[in-house]
């Protein structure tokens, strides 16, 4: 961090993993707040998502068992569960074609489930009764 007068200059680098993207365009930017209240936005940035998995989550709404299939057997496949804060709740690795995910332990609310297979990364959304 280097002193330029009343400010300073950081080289920060962030990262962001957007757990359940829109197919097609998705836009993004940050916001960067001053000690004084003061803010602006940064430049924004686009991410094209392709909707190629064609995994399936059921029943959702969700009370005791997520059920989820048509996975790559044949992959390593790591399934994430996270909170609507963004916070990774469980995370567990399958090599089979469908997975049983008990969720009986989490509380009422929104999660999403992303799903990596590879190289490739998809998130969904799913509500727990």
């Amino acid at each position: 961090m280097a002193s330029k007068g009343n400010s300073y200059v950081c080289d920060n680098s962030y990262s962001f993993t957007d757990a359940t993207p829109l197919k097609g365009n998705n836009f993004y930017r940050l916001k960067q707040v001053d000690n004084d209240g003061k803010f602006t936005y940064s430049k924004v940035v686009s991410a094209n998502f392709i909707a190629t998995t064609l995994i399936k989550i059921s029943p959702n709404p969700v009370r005791d068992v997520l059920h989820i299939t048509d996975l790559n057997a044949g992959v390593n496949t790591s399934l994430a569960v996270i909170n609507s804060a963004g916070k990774i709740i469980s995370k567990t690795s399958v090599r089979a074609d469908s997975y049983d995910l008990d969720v009986r332990q989490l509380a009422k609310g929104i999660y999403y489930l992303r799903v990596e297979e590879g190289e490739k990364s998809s998130g969904y959304r799913f509500v727990k009764e």
